[in-house]
């Protein structure tokens, strides 16, 4: 695992320490190793992302209809934007929102001003399988179904982008045995460094990124997750 995470400019604990031990946490903390600091004013001056859990419960909505129930992961995105998502787990959505003011905890208290701007979801790939597929981001998480059912599989989680991807290229690559070393197109992974001493992490490419050509001397560029990254990692972070 020691190599897990080369190549991938975007750290996040998902585990904070509590006592002796690491514990999942309802905050987590999106940073660049160079930029890690202690300090509350550094992180916000160097653009580090904290992001609140919390769960809600919309009583406008009827009890068997979507979003009633739900986790909404609320904070500052890239310091100046102020974003949240919401995934309701029993229906397999998720929706995005831009907010002016927050952070907010329940459903009342959204301000006027927030507007969703993106959904989407996430299922298997096929009946019984332990693969997630995100459709409206082109992204496969293959084992992710095995997520929550032992910790053990925790910090061998991954996402590859399946864009210029057939299904027989996408189901050989989601069927691959794992690897500290990342395929192009993987643009995230967790990891448990120091024997899991150290709690689980995530490593995810954010921003674009140099990829060699296969034979050649030339370098393309592929693009992160972006904004995109809190789908995954949000919901990695809810199921925990």
């Amino acid at each position: 695992m020691k190599h897990s995470c080369e190549g991938f400019e975007t750290r996040i604990k998902l585990d904070n320490k509590f006592g002796d031990e690491f514990k999942s946490s309802p905050v987590f903390t999106l940073f660049t190793p160079r930029g890690k600091s202690n300090n509350p004013l550094a992180l916000a001056a160097a653009g580090i992302d904290t992001f609140n859990i919390v769960k809600v419960t919309n009583e406008n909505v009827n009890a068997t209809d979507s979003f009633h129930n739900f986790y909404r992961v609320n904070g500052h995105f890239e310091a100046h934007v102020k974003f949240a998502i919401d995934f309701d787990l029993a229906h397999h959505l998720y929706r995005t929102a831009s907010m002016t003011d927050g952070p907010w905890s329940s459903y009342n208290s959204l301000p006027k001003d927030a507007y969703f701007r993106t959904s989407g979801s996430w299922n298997l790939s096929a009946p019984n399988s332990p693969h997630i597929v995100f459709p409206e981001l082109n992204l496969m998480a293959p084992n992710l179904d095995r997520f929550t059912r032992s910790e053990w599989y925790q910090p061998f989680m991954l996402f590859f982008n399946t864009i210029g991807m057939d299904d027989k290229q996408i189901e050989a690559q989601a069927a691959e045995e794992w690897s500290s070393l990342s395929k192009p197109n993987v643009v995230m992974r967790t990891a448990s460094f120091g024997m899991g001493k150290h709690g689980l992490e995530v490593c995810a490419r954010r921003y674009q990124y140099p990829v060699k050509v296969s034979g050649g001397s030339g370098v393309r560029v592929m693009d992160g997750l972006g904004e995109n990254i809190m789908v995954p990692l949000g919901l990695m972070a809810v199921l925990r």
